[in-house]
Protein backbone atom coordinates (compact mmCIF):
# COMPACT_ATOMS: atom_id res chain seq x y z
CA UNK A 1 0.00 0.00 0.00
CA UNK A 2 2.54 2.46 1.09
CA UNK A 3 4.69 1.93 -2.70
CA UNK A 4 1.25 2.58 -4.43
CA UNK A 5 0.97 5.82 -2.43
CA UNK A 6 3.98 7.16 -3.10
CA UNK A 7 3.57 6.08 -6.57
CA UNK A 8 0.31 8.12 -6.78
CA UNK A 9 2.00 11.10 -4.95
CA UNK A 10 4.63 10.73 -7.66
CA UNK A 11 1.86 10.52 -10.36
CA UNK A 12 -0.40 13.92 -9.73
CA UNK A 13 2.05 15.85 -7.44
CA UNK A 14 2.89 19.21 -9.26
CA UNK A 15 6.42 19.34 -7.52
CA UNK A 16 9.35 18.65 -9.69
CA UNK A 17 11.39 15.85 -9.23
CA UNK A 18 14.91 16.14 -8.34
CA UNK A 19 17.30 16.49 -10.54
CA UNK A 20 19.75 13.47 -11.88
CA UNK A 21 22.86 12.85 -9.91
CA UNK A 22 25.57 13.27 -12.95
CA UNK A 23 28.77 12.25 -12.81
CA UNK A 24 32.17 12.06 -14.91
CA UNK A 25 34.99 9.65 -14.15
CA UNK A 26 38.17 10.60 -14.21
CA UNK A 27 40.85 12.95 -16.34
CA UNK A 28 39.53 13.83 -19.61
CA UNK A 29 41.58 13.40 -22.30
CA UNK A 30 41.53 13.73 -26.30
CA UNK A 31 41.08 9.78 -27.85
CA UNK A 32 40.68 8.31 -24.63
CA UNK A 33 37.51 6.58 -23.25
CA UNK A 34 35.27 8.60 -21.01
CA UNK A 35 32.51 6.87 -18.67
CA UNK A 36 29.51 9.46 -17.72
CA UNK A 37 26.90 8.23 -15.23
CA UNK A 38 23.51 9.87 -14.22
CA UNK A 39 20.90 8.41 -11.67
CA UNK A 40 18.08 9.27 -10.56
CA UNK A 41 15.48 7.84 -7.63
CA UNK A 42 11.74 7.18 -7.86
CA UNK A 43 9.14 4.80 -6.81
CA UNK A 44 7.23 3.39 -9.82
CA UNK A 45 9.33 0.42 -11.07
CA UNK A 46 6.69 -0.43 -13.82
CA UNK A 47 6.69 3.68 -14.73
CA UNK A 48 10.69 4.09 -14.99
CA UNK A 49 12.10 7.87 -15.94
CA UNK A 50 13.67 7.71 -19.35
CA UNK A 51 17.14 9.37 -19.04
CA UNK A 52 18.93 10.50 -22.46
CA UNK A 53 21.89 12.30 -23.25
CA UNK A 54 23.10 14.81 -25.61
CA UNK A 55 26.44 13.30 -26.61
CA UNK A 56 26.29 10.20 -28.49
CA UNK A 57 28.12 7.24 -27.20
CA UNK A 58 27.48 3.34 -25.80
CA UNK A 59 25.00 2.82 -23.24
CA UNK A 60 23.95 0.94 -20.35
CA UNK A 61 20.78 1.54 -18.28
CA UNK A 62 20.42 -0.43 -14.90
CA UNK A 63 17.56 0.25 -12.31
CA UNK A 64 18.12 -1.69 -8.38
CA UNK A 65 15.36 -1.54 -5.22
CA UNK A 66 16.36 0.50 -2.51
CA UNK A 67 14.43 0.82 0.86
CA UNK A 68 11.17 2.42 1.76
CA UNK A 69 10.16 1.21 -1.57
CA UNK A 70 12.28 3.39 -3.71
CA UNK A 71 13.89 2.40 -6.78
CA UNK A 72 16.86 3.49 -8.83
CA UNK A 73 17.68 3.99 -12.57
CA UNK A 74 20.95 4.49 -13.91
CA UNK A 75 22.73 5.33 -17.19
CA UNK A 76 26.11 5.48 -17.99
CA UNK A 77 27.58 6.56 -21.15
CA UNK A 78 30.54 5.57 -22.81
CA UNK A 79 32.46 7.84 -25.66
CA UNK A 80 36.01 8.68 -26.44
CA UNK A 81 36.71 12.34 -25.91
CA UNK A 82 37.74 14.56 -28.51
CA UNK A 83 39.43 17.88 -29.21
CA UNK A 84 35.68 19.33 -30.25
CA UNK A 85 34.38 18.15 -27.04
CA UNK A 86 36.32 20.42 -24.73
CA UNK A 87 34.33 23.47 -23.07
CA UNK A 88 30.44 21.65 -24.33
CA UNK A 89 28.32 21.16 -21.94
CA UNK A 90 27.27 17.41 -21.33
CA UNK A 91 23.51 17.29 -20.57
CA UNK A 92 21.54 14.37 -19.06
CA UNK A 93 17.84 15.06 -19.02
CA UNK A 94 15.44 12.86 -17.22
CA UNK A 95 11.80 12.47 -18.35
CA UNK A 96 8.86 11.31 -16.10
CA UNK A 97 5.31 10.80 -16.76
CA UNK A 98 5.17 9.99 -20.15
CA UNK A 99 7.29 13.36 -20.88
CA UNK A 100 5.08 15.29 -18.48
CA UNK A 101 7.87 16.16 -16.06
CA UNK A 102 11.15 16.64 -17.03
CA UNK A 103 14.41 17.51 -15.36
CA UNK A 104 17.99 17.86 -16.49
CA UNK A 105 21.35 18.00 -15.21
CA UNK A 106 24.93 19.44 -16.78
CA UNK A 107 28.93 19.59 -16.72
CA UNK A 108 31.13 20.95 -18.78
CA UNK A 109 33.71 18.99 -19.90
CA UNK A 110 37.48 19.66 -20.13
CA UNK A 111 38.96 17.68 -22.12
CA UNK A 112 43.19 18.13 -21.91
CA UNK A 113 44.39 17.51 -26.15
CA UNK A 114 47.84 18.23 -27.80
CA UNK A 115 48.60 21.16 -29.73
CA UNK A 116 46.84 21.05 -33.23
CA UNK A 117 48.32 24.14 -35.76
CA UNK A 118 45.48 25.32 -37.79
CA UNK A 119 45.38 26.91 -41.62
CA UNK A 120 45.99 30.37 -41.45
CA UNK A 121 49.13 29.86 -40.28
CA UNK A 122 51.29 31.87 -43.48
CA UNK A 123 54.38 34.37 -43.43
CA UNK A 124 53.34 36.99 -45.55
CA UNK A 125 56.23 39.59 -47.07
CA UNK A 126 55.73 43.00 -47.92
CA UNK A 127 58.55 46.06 -48.67
CA UNK A 128 58.26 46.44 -44.80
CA UNK A 129 59.48 42.67 -44.03
CA UNK A 130 58.23 39.64 -43.09
CA UNK A 131 54.86 38.94 -40.96
CA UNK A 132 53.97 35.49 -40.08
CA UNK A 133 51.67 34.14 -38.01
CA UNK A 134 50.96 30.55 -36.12
CA UNK A 135 47.55 29.67 -35.02
CA UNK A 136 47.62 27.20 -32.05
CA UNK A 137 45.05 25.12 -30.85
CA UNK A 138 45.56 23.54 -27.44
CA UNK A 139 44.45 22.70 -23.72
CA UNK A 140 46.30 23.40 -21.70
CA UNK A 141 47.69 25.92 -23.42
CA UNK A 142 50.90 25.36 -25.38
CA UNK A 143 54.38 27.12 -25.18
CA UNK A 144 55.32 28.52 -29.01
CA UNK A 145 58.56 28.94 -30.47
CA UNK A 146 60.12 30.51 -33.79
CA UNK A 147 62.58 28.82 -35.34
CA UNK A 148 64.94 29.78 -38.00
CA UNK A 149 66.40 27.13 -40.81
CA UNK A 150 69.79 27.18 -39.02
CA UNK A 151 68.16 26.43 -35.91
CA UNK A 152 68.10 29.87 -34.10
CA UNK A 153 65.58 30.89 -31.64
CA UNK A 154 63.46 34.02 -32.29
CA UNK A 155 60.98 35.86 -30.06
CA UNK A 156 57.40 36.65 -31.73
CA UNK A 157 54.22 37.64 -29.54
CA UNK A 158 50.82 35.93 -29.25
CA UNK A 159 47.42 37.13 -28.29
CA UNK A 160 45.17 34.14 -26.75
CA UNK A 161 41.35 33.96 -27.62
CA UNK A 162 38.83 30.95 -26.60
CA UNK A 163 35.75 32.48 -27.94
CA UNK A 164 33.83 30.09 -26.24
CA UNK A 165 34.63 26.68 -27.77
CA UNK A 166 38.48 26.14 -28.16
CA UNK A 167 41.29 27.73 -26.56
CA UNK A 168 43.30 29.44 -29.33
CA UNK A 169 46.34 31.71 -29.90
CA UNK A 170 47.76 33.57 -32.73
CA UNK A 171 51.51 34.00 -32.37
CA UNK A 172 53.28 36.73 -34.27
CA UNK A 173 57.02 36.90 -35.76
CA UNK A 174 58.27 40.34 -37.88
CA UNK A 175 61.18 39.78 -39.92
CA UNK A 176 63.83 41.78 -41.94
CA UNK A 177 63.73 41.55 -45.60
CA UNK A 178 66.23 38.66 -46.66
CA UNK A 179 66.60 37.64 -43.06
CA UNK A 180 65.54 33.88 -43.83
CA UNK A 181 63.37 31.66 -46.06
CA UNK A 182 62.01 29.39 -44.00
CA UNK A 183 60.91 29.87 -40.33
CA UNK A 184 59.20 27.03 -38.08
CA UNK A 185 56.10 27.34 -35.62
CA UNK A 186 56.74 24.92 -33.04
CA UNK A 187 54.11 24.27 -30.43
CA UNK A 188 53.76 21.94 -27.13
CA UNK A 189 52.35 21.16 -24.07
CA UNK A 190 52.10 18.63 -21.58
CA UNK A 191 50.03 16.07 -24.08
CA UNK A 192 51.89 16.62 -27.14
CA UNK A 193 53.80 18.45 -29.88
CA UNK A 194 53.35 19.81 -33.73
CA UNK A 195 55.30 21.43 -35.89
CA UNK A 196 54.76 23.52 -38.78
CA UNK A 197 57.36 25.06 -41.94
CA UNK A 198 56.57 28.71 -43.31
CA UNK A 199 58.22 29.50 -46.39
CA UNK A 200 59.16 33.44 -45.86
CA UNK A 201 57.07 33.93 -49.74
CA UNK A 202 59.56 36.86 -50.15
CA UNK A 203 61.02 36.57 -53.26
CA UNK A 204 58.94 38.39 -55.44
CA UNK A 205 59.10 41.50 -52.81
CA UNK A 206 63.04 41.39 -53.16
CA UNK A 207 63.03 40.76 -57.31
CA UNK A 208 60.16 44.23 -57.39
CA UNK A 209 62.83 45.89 -54.96
CA UNK A 210 65.51 44.60 -57.00
CA UNK A 211 63.86 45.64 -60.58
CA UNK A 212 63.10 49.05 -59.23
CA UNK A 213 66.02 49.84 -57.34
CA UNK A 214 67.94 49.02 -60.88
CA UNK A 215 65.77 51.54 -63.28
CA UNK A 216 66.14 53.99 -60.42
CA UNK A 217 70.06 53.42 -60.98
CA UNK A 218 69.66 53.41 -64.58
CA UNK A 219 67.86 56.67 -64.45
CA UNK A 220 70.25 58.68 -62.25
CA UNK A 221 72.85 57.56 -64.46
CA UNK A 222 70.95 58.91 -67.48
CA UNK A 223 70.52 62.21 -65.96
CA UNK A 224 74.53 62.35 -64.83
CA UNK A 225 75.67 61.83 -68.68
CA UNK A 226 72.56 63.40 -70.17
CA UNK A 227 73.17 66.95 -67.70
CA UNK A 228 76.47 67.77 -68.23
CA UNK A 229 76.33 66.93 -71.77
CA UNK A 230 73.44 69.45 -72.50
CA UNK A 231 75.77 72.00 -70.30
CA UNK A 232 78.55 71.65 -72.63
CA UNK A 233 76.22 71.66 -76.36
CA UNK A 234 74.90 75.06 -74.99
CA UNK A 235 78.67 76.58 -74.13
CA UNK A 236 79.55 75.89 -77.81
CA UNK A 237 76.45 77.91 -79.20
Amino acid sequence: MRTLALWWYALFSHDSPASPSLSVSGELKAGKAVIASCSVSHSCPSGLPHLTWNHTGTLIVQSEQLTNGQWRVTSSLTFTAANSDHNKRLICTAEYQNNIKTVQSSTILNVRYPPRIGEGSVCTATITGVDCQCLVESWPTSRVQWVLADGTIVNGSSVSSTDGKEPRAVHTLHLALGFTDMVACHASNTHGNEKLDLKTNQSGILMAIYVSGSAASVFMLVLVILVPWKCSRRKRW
